[in-house]
């Protein structure tokens, strides 16, 4: 929808060409390969959700359960909270 009070410039479109990656390897790999120590990050939690892809299908517009739900489950792995 591109009308008032959102004009074209104030959109967020869900369907663009970008991509991104993340490489996890263990720490014999990473030694391998060159990668110093002090550059290495370690997962302590993680988390996965879908949306529903329709705006007009989601429970209201100003948040999404799909985030929530994955925020909940990677800080619990991690075993903190929000306010950590």
């Amino acid at each position: 929808m591109v009308c008032f009070p959102y004009p074209k410039l104030m959109n967020a479109i869900m369907e663009v060409d970008q991509g991104a990656a993340v490489i996890l390897t263990g720490s014999e790999t990473a030694r391998e390969i060159g990668i110093p120590e002090d550059r290495w990050v370690y997962l302590w939690g993680c988390g996965q959700a879908n949306d529903k892809w329709l705006v007009s299908e989601r429970v209201n517009y100003h948040s999404s359960p799909g985030i929530r739900a994955a925020t909940s489950r990677a800080l619990s792995m991690a075993g903190i909270t929000v306010n950590d």
